[in-house]
């Protein structure tokens, strides 16, 4: 079994490699539990959509590609491997690190931010109520973060600053942001020429199917948070991301499908809401 003096001799035996930037990865990411993996997903993800590679054995990157790695470092509980993460990143050839951490005490992503400097770090905090932990740097120790949950622009973020010095990359992100851009530029063109209704109705309306345990009887009356059932806030009905968070309140441990836009229950499930861009 694989203890953490293990991993803490691997990451430095790596560092003194010395290996050509060419075969280390170019991103870490870190998180404080797997229970954050679910939340983590996304930067994976965004990582992946602009030609990026996990890279798995140390070292074994291909030329000419961008890779990334990732681990579970906790702060708390192993905080010889967080120091030894930030310490050697450098060596070991990391440019940019995304680091997510979870609960009221999320202190892997400004820690690593102080070890690592001055490679840039890049906060994701998994949970809203670990936003105040993540930010809370004080002066001359910076440290750059996403809102809570969105570990998909912690990637973004990632990915542009490399693209300062790779122009395929800047070259993948002017694709990518163009997609965005024709996306809401069709959705727009369509629920003006169909109409509300008709917009609905063709299935151009993202519709949530929440599981049971996540309805709110009292305010939902069916299953499916449409434009006539969703909650009311002071009389006035709220886009589909309010309503998720308005649900995400009264009902801890719904969490929305960035697949399948339903919400889910579980003991993987946190009171973060994903695929909010996705939905909006």
């Amino acid at each position: 079994m694989t203890t953490v003096e293990n991993l803490v001799n691997r990451l430095h035996a790596e560092a003194e490699q010395r290996r050509d930037p060419a075969e280390t990865p170019d991103v870490g990411i870190i998180m404080g539990s797997d229970s954050d993996l679910p939340t983590m997903e996304a930067a994976y993800d965004v990582l992946d959509e602009h030609g990026f590679t996990e890279q798995l054995e140390f070292g074994d990157s291909l030329e000419g590609q961008f890779s990334y790695e990732s681990y579970v470092v906790s702060a708390h509980r192993t905080p010889e491997l967080m120091y030894a993460y930030g310490e050697t990143a450098a060596e070991r050839g990391i440019d940019v690190i995304v680091a997510g951490a979870g609960g009221k005490s999320a202190d892997l992503p400004n820690m690593t931010a102080s070890i690592a400097y001055p490679i840039p770090v890049i906060g994701v905090p998994v949970q809203e109520k670990s936003v105040a932990s993540v930010i809370g740097m004080p002066t001359g120790a910076p440290i750059v973060a996403v809102d809570a949950g969105k570990s998909g622009n912690a990637a973004l973020s990632a990915v542009q600053i490399l693209a300062r010095e790779h122009e395929e990359l800047a070259e993948r992100l002017r694709e990518s942001h163009d997609a965005v851009q024709a996306e809401v530029a069709d959705v727009s063109s369509r629920l003006h020429e169909l109409g509300r209704n008709e917009f609905q109705r063709d299935g151009s309306w993202p519709t949530i199917t929440m599981a049971p345990e996540c309805l709110a009887p009292t305010e939902l009356a069916t299953s499916d948070m449409t434009a006539a059932s969703r909650p009311r806030q002071n009389g006035i009905v709220p886009d589909v991301l309010s309503s998720c968070t308005w649900l995400r309140k009264r009902q801890t441990g719904c969490v929305v499908n960035t697949v399948s836009n339903s919400l889910q229950t579980g003991p993987s499930a946190t009171d973060t809401v994903r695929g909010e861009d996705t939905l909006r």
